[in-house]
């Protein structure tokens, strides 16, 4: 629109990708993540689809039951564990996992009683084990590993958030010694010749099985104490962990906490290890996308978010196109999480759509703003204040390159001002002019017309441009009209004053021009081109010619509206070969005199070379000797020539 254009667009692809990159930059921030997990807990416990998990996993829990029967509560009594592990065994279990950790000595005759059992199991058996990074001394690692000495070992470790101490993933592994080992329900899993994980993976992320009310699934739990009074049976071809459920000893908070609080969100450890084991035996797997997708999905989410921003339509209609990208990506997300298992960032990429489009409907203000500025600049002095707030509403209204309008033409001029400008002081004449150009600007304004140029005394607009007015030419005549009221009366202001002010010639044709900004990038003039314009310049100077003040196209008159015009007849303007017929417009007072009708009736016999059309002339010009278009045809006439063709020998 302006020479200002191109550097706006450059700054507005400047913002977009900033606006992008600060977007993807706070979509790995460490809050986002945060928030990112809570949405993901939540997920994961509603509509995960991970409801169905293995039914041949079975937990005995050492619970306060069990230990109100003896004398002391830690460590757990080691006869009641190798009486529970026996009778587990003797229902010929896959495998029998024993998350309890034995990292010091009890009575010793319970403890060679339990490492009997666990070294003659016929069936494979899992014992816990932990390392100074548990909180173990050095003393209680030695004696973990002489305990544990020749039996299968797994890692307890449980994947706990640094943030917010929720279990989110599966120790698949560990490195122990500088040797790799398995996590706790790892090595279950691989009693039953389920291939571990890469030593490399280290953590995978726990899918936890899920009732369809959000809590979390129940595995089948038996007391210790009772297991010697279970059917046999009810351990046949069972994957057994034997732990404790205690209020107040290993216990942890999982994904479920954000939706159905402590009571229900904060797991024994033995039941996360039951559910991981699930997830292991079964093959399920949470994936989440990779960096690199995350990243190119933020960015593509970005630039959508800034193409919304940029769109043509209304603020409204905007936001609610980024409202509905938000509900689009949380739509996707949760589908492919509930049909596929796979976890999408949902807090970044929406942090980055609030970001980017909030940078760039910022931009489109900025550029708003400008366009607003610019049109206000360019056509405020020029143009009716109602028409320039209507360009601000509807921009799209105006074409700034050229464009071919039909509008009406108004050319101005001040008969003698050179001699004017000759005799009298320059700043006097400044005054004089200065007052005379303010209110004709005044009255192109108030008539809705655009003001071309001003060149010396002369005021140049035009009607119908920039936005489009389809009374344009009505609007030019009635313009005229109060242009001849106004330079008539400061005539003879002026006059009282001591100075001779000329009178105002007014020409006006209706047609089409190329109108739009035509100059360079320094210096361009909102202005038109083309041959209806030399008409309406060439009918102002008629008007010297033919002795009038006012003078129009019959284009004009036809297309006004405008009842009451003299004919002045068919002018053949000098460089052209056709005619065009002119007339001189009258004010609806004079247009219901006697005078105007006599006027009308000479002229229809002066058109049809009637004998008499000189006698009515000479009549009028008697009753009124001021009327100048009459005494120019009493000449013609008087001269020889006939009719109404007139050929004027100046431009």
């Amino acid at each position: 629109m302006n020479s200002k254009t191109p550097k706006i667009q450059s700054i507005a692809v400047a913002a977009a990708g900033v606006a992008a990159l600060i977007g993807v930059f706070l979509a790995s921030a460490p809050f986002v993540r945060i928030v990112d997990n809570a949405l993901h807990d939540g997920m994961l416990t509603s509509i995960s689809p991970w409801t169905k998990p293995r039914d041949d996993i079975v937990l005995v829990t050492v619970n306060e039951g069990t230990l109100s029967k003896f004398a002391y509560r830690s460590p757990v009594d080691r006869k009641l564990l190798a009486d529970t592990l026996s009778a587990v065994l003797a229902g010929g279990p896959k495998a029998v996992g024993l998350d309890i950790l034995f990292d010091q000595p009890t009575e010793p005759k319970k403890d060679n009683s339990l490492r009997r059992v666990l070294v003659g199991a016929r069936h494979p058996v899992v014992i816990a084990h932990a390392g100074a990074s548990n909180g173990l001394t050095e003393r209680q690692t030695r004696y973990l590993a002489g305990f544990s000495q020749g039996l299968l070992t797994g890692a307890v470790d449980l994947g706990t958030s640094p943030v917010d101490g929720t279990v989110r993933t599966l120790i698949s592994g560990l490195k122990r010694n500088g040797a790799w080992l398995p996590g706790f329900a790892t090595r279950v899993a691989m009693t039953a010749g389920i291939d571990p994980p890469e030593p490399k993976s280290g953590v995978i992320p726990m899918t936890y099985y899920r009732t369809k009310s959000g809590a979390p699934h129940a595995f089948k739990q038996y007391p210790a104490e009772a297991a010697r009074l279970l059917p046999p049976v009810w351990f046949e071809n069972k994957f057994v962990l034997i732990g404790v459920d205690l209020p107040d000893s290993d216990r942890h908070r999982t994904p479920f906490h954000l939706l159905n609080g402590p009571a229900v969100g904060v797991l024994p450890g033995i039941a996360i290890h039951a559910h991981g084991l699930a997830q292991l035996l079964a093959g399920d797997r949470l994936r989440r996308v990779s960096v690199w997708w995350q990243f190119v999905t933020t960015l593509v989410l970005c630039s959508i978010a800034i193409g919304i921003a940029y769109l043509g339509s209304h603020p409204v209609l905007r936001l609610a196109c980024l409202v509905a990208l938000c509900i689009g990506l949380w739509t996707v997300a949760m589908t492919m999480f509930n049909r596929l298992g796979i976890l999408m960032p949902l807090a970044g990429p929406t942090l980055a759509i609030v970001v980017a489009g909030g940078v760039g409907f910022a931009q489109v203000w900025y550029r708003d703003r400008q366009q607003r500025s610019f049109i206000t600049d360019a056509f405020s002095r020029y143009v009716s204040p109602a028409y320039v707030d209507r360009l601000i509403a509807h921009p799209e209204e105006l074409n700034l390159g050229g464009q071919r309008r039909e509008v009406s033409y108004i050319f101005t001029d001040i008969a003698g001002f050179t001699g004017l400008s000759e005799q009298v002081k320059p700043a006097v004449l400044s005054e004089l002019l200065n007052s005379y150009l303010d209110s004709m600007c005044g009255l192109f304004l108030e008539h809705g017309a655009t003001i071309d140029k001003i060149i010396g005394d002369a005021v140049v607009g035009f009607i119908g441009a920039p936005v489009d007015q389809p009374d344009h030419a009505a609007k030019a005549v009635q313009l005229m009209l109060a242009i001849d009221r106004f330079s008539e009366a400061f005539r003879r202001e002026q006059r009282l004053s001591g100075h001779v002010f000329g009178e105002t010639r007014v020409g006006v044709h209706t047609g089409v021009a190329v109108i739009g900004n035509f100059g360079g990038s320094q210096f361009f003039d909102y202005t038109g081109l083309g041959d209806s314009v030399n008409t309406a310049a060439r009918l102002e100077g008629a008007n010297k010619f033919l002795g009038t003040r006012l003078c129009v196209s019959n284009a004009t008159a036809d297309a006004s509206g405008w009842q009451y015009f003299r004919p002045v007849g068919t002018i053949t303007l000098k460089g052209k070969t056709e005619g065009i017929d002119v007339l001189e417009p009258v004010t609806e007072l004079e247009g219901q005199t006697h005078l105007f009708h006599r006027y009308q009736e000479a002229f229809a016999a002066l058109k049809a070379c009637d004998r008499n059309a000189l006698e009515l002339l000479r009549a009028l010009a008697v009753d009124c000797p001021e009327d100048r278009l009459v005494a120019f045809h009493v000449k013609r006439l008087r001269n020889g020539e006939t009719g109404t063709t007139i050929t004027l020998t100046e431009k």
